[in-house]
């Protein structure tokens, strides 16, 4: 439950705003009965107790709105700690709710006979004017506890995606393929893993780009260092600046106090991986440029300039060359973030590879998933191989993890596989057979079609040749013989007519 104690400047202000309207002294207690917000003979007690046995006690255990309109003659005072050294006349206290439950009192207390009177004559007016107060207090409270929640759970993200960096680091042995594109960008990386200077990995979504940048921070003398990653495209614009470069206390309306530091300062001694740099807003990169130039960073409202000691690697599937060209991109950040050109190649390049890639994926999630399965059956194997891989490696990790569920024994047959990639197998088949029969159509000469036939024999058995074929490659039942309509362009009826011609002719 969220406590005062998270707004107690705000608990004063209110105090003081109170103070100055109703020209009586304020008393504002939190749940532990502490004094947060006090005026007058008060002021000097704030953050001490409260007296036991009050009024405000008795408010925060009714959740009731509380009068003693003389103090002298009440009953309620008998039992109050403080009755022998209260100098109070009258007071009157209503409760502070926070998701209806209380955490406070704010209190108005009379110490002269014209505050007493004044407060008597107003009651019912001021305890509407204090509930709207607690209102205030409550909303400022729920805002301050929501932004201190989010924060905490950015905090968890970026910790745990911290240790799980040294817990599980990644080598270039970790990095599957022995195609000779994948070995000469591995060989690469592996001889700039200890410079200092920035490398941009480019290549198609999927490739394993993350996997290279890790692979370099690991061979590298900053290992024992952190390892930070910001996707630049997943980060709305408006929070990308302060989650690289943090920001201090009161940069804008609902940063926390005392600040929070960026992915910079969290890289410290380490490698900042900037994936997606081409989607990096154009207001921000001139402030990256000067952070590569003089490795310094300055925080969202700060005024004091920070050292950094990281190494930036940063990777895009996009052209940057394309985008200088249409004013996206700077030249000059381009020029300094491609120092070491880093390409990797897409799947499509490296066929070679995909025998063991796969290989290596039935084991992972053979064990993962604890499934039976461990091997593709050639047919399988072959419908891989003439996929494009769009989605390259992950395409191909996702589409093993769905085969391995889908698998019923030891062995992957296409079946199991994605439907798209099914569909894609039937659709070269039906091509192919299209293919070998127009052949055999075509082949078929005139003579034997026109041997002791008409005109309208010879075209009528010509039509009844290409019927037979499209029956053989799509079959005989109602939902082929819709296929073949729509294959030739003509209506299901239409079609029916046809073969019923062609049935009359063979006899």
């Amino acid at each position: 439950m969220p406590q005062l104690a998270a707004i107690e400047d705000t608990v004063q202000h209110v105090a003081d705003a109170i103070a100055s309207v109703l020209e009586l002294d304020v008393s504002i207690i939190d749940c532990r009965h502490v004094r947060l917000g006090a005026t007058g003979l008060y002021a000097g007690d704030r953050f001490s107790f409260a007296a036991r046995n009050s009024l405000f006690h008795q408010i925060m255990k009714t959740g009731e709105p509380g009068y003693i309109k003389d103090v002298r003659d009440s009953e309620q005072c008998r039992h109050c700690a403080a009755r022998h050294t209260c100098q109070e006349l009258a007071t009157l206290g209503q409760p502070i709710f926070c998701r209806e439950q209380v955490v406070g009192v704010i209190g108005v207390v009379a110490f002269t006979a014209e505050q007493r009177q004044r407060l008597k004559e107003r009651v019912p007016h001021l305890h509407n004017f204090l509930s709207r107060m607690a209102g205030l207090l409550e909303s400022k409270l729920l805002l301050v506890h929501a932004l201190r929640a989010e924060e905490q759970r950015n905090c968890e993200v970026r910790q745990n995606h911290i240790s799980s960096s040294s817990r599980s680091p990644l080598s270039f042995t970790d990095i599957i393929g022995q195609s000779s594109a994948l070995l000469s960008a591995k060989e690469l990386a592996r001889k700039v893993a200890f410079s200092p200077s920035t490398v941009l990995i480019q290549g198609e979504s999927g490739t394993g780009k993350e996997m290279f940048a890790r692979a370099i921070h690991h061979a590298s003398a900053r290992t024992d260092g952190s390892f930070v990653a910001v996707n630049c495209a997943s980060i709305p614009e408006s929070l990308l600046e302060s989650e690289l470069f943090g920001y201090d206390s009161g940069a804008f309306t609902g940063a926390r106090r005392g600040g929070k530091i960026g992915k910079f300062e969290l890289a410290q001694g380490g490698t900042l991986f900037l994936d997606e740099i081409g989607d990096l807003p154009l207001h921000l990169q001139p402030k990256l440029l000067r952070v590569l130039q003089e490795h310094h960073i300055e925080r969202v409202g700060g005024i004091t300039s920070i050292p950094i000691d990281v190494r930036i690697i940063s990777a895009t599937h996009h052209d940057l060359e394309k985008l200088i060209e249409q004013g996206s991109f700077r030249r000059d950040l381009y020029y300094r973030l491609n120092v070491i050109p880093l390409v990797i190649p897409p799947l499509r390049k490296r066929k070679g590879d995909l025998e063991v890639l796969c290989s290596y994926f039935i084991d992972k999630y053979r064990n993962l998933l604890h499934r039976r399965c461990n091997r593709l059956s050639p047919q399988a194997l072959q419908v891989l191989k003439r996929h494009h891989w769009p989605g390259n490696v992950r395409e191909l990790e996702n589409a093993i993890e769905y085969a391995v569920n889908l698998a019923p024994g030891s062995v992957i047959t296409p079946a199991d596989l994605p439907q798209y990639l099914q569909a894609e197998k039937e659709k070269e088949r039906y091509t192919h057979g299209l293919l070998e029969h127009r052949s055999a159509v075509a082949a078929e000469t005139p003579e034997s079609i026109a041997t002791g036939n008409t005109l309208e024999q010879m075209l009528t058995a010509y039509e009844c040749l290409i019927l037979e074929h499209y029956l053989t490659i799509y079959g005989n039942n109602t939902a082929a013989k819709a296929k073949i309509a729509r294959s030739l362009g003509i209506s299901l009826a239409t079609l029916y007519r046809r073969l019923a011609k062609c049935k009359q002719a063979s006899y």
